[in-house]
């Protein structure tokens, strides 16, 4: 079982990160000094089992898009087993965060130095991690996964739907938020 051991090696960078993260905070003094050492390193653990968490979340959705869009039509998405499967969407979220982290840290800039209206950065952003998306899938299905095949139909269905799915809960948090602070600053509306 390749695909448990690369997970579980996932899984144990992401602990470690946690451990080293919180040790540098406390080195730092952002983070007091804690009573023991054992509360030290359960908090690193926590730290980085988070860190899984939101590393593994897109890529067990992406798994369910897949895997949906295949039950429809099987021509769209090949694939052998379910573990490449998972393995593929795993690796597709991580690099797909690696293309948004940067193709959207160019687009912040952007925003603040020439100062566009927040509905184009709205757009921009859709589009930039539709590319990411896309991007990923492409480089991944065709040069390291062999045992995935993507029809280029699939592949746009897969990215629009994950794109939409993650923009929407987006834009859902966004407005949760607008509405808290609505609340904090007059309380006599709610």
């Amino acid at each position: 079982m390749i695909g448990l051991d690369f997970i579980l090696l996932i899984l144990f960078i992401c602990l470690t990160i946690g451990i080293i993260t919180v040790g540098l905070l406390i080195w730092k003094g952002i983070i007091e000094k804690s009573p023991n050492f054992i509360s030290r390193i359960l908090f690193g653990l926590l730290f980085g089992f988070i860190l899984f968490i939101i590393i593994t979340f897109p890529s067990i959705v992406l798994y369910g898009v897949i895997l949906w869009i295949h039950s429809f039509n099987s021509t769209f998405v090949l694939f052998d087993s379910k573990m490449n499967l998972y393995l593929f969407s795993l690796m597709v979220s991580i690099l797909a965060f690696i293309y948004m982290f940067i193709f959207v840290m160019l687009l912040k800039i952007a925003v603040i130095k020439y100062g566009f209206k927040p509905m184009f950065s709205m757009i921009a952003e859709f589009i930039l991690e539709f590319s990411a998306l896309y991007l990923s899938l492409s480089y991944l299905s065709n040069e390291v996964f062999n045992t995935i095949d993507l029809s280029l139909t699939g592949k746009i269905v897969i990215t629009v739907l994950f794109t939409l799915i993650f923009s929407g809960m987006e834009n859902l948090m966004n407005q949760i938020d607008i509405l808290q602070k609505n609340k904090r600053e007059n309380p006599r509306l709610s």
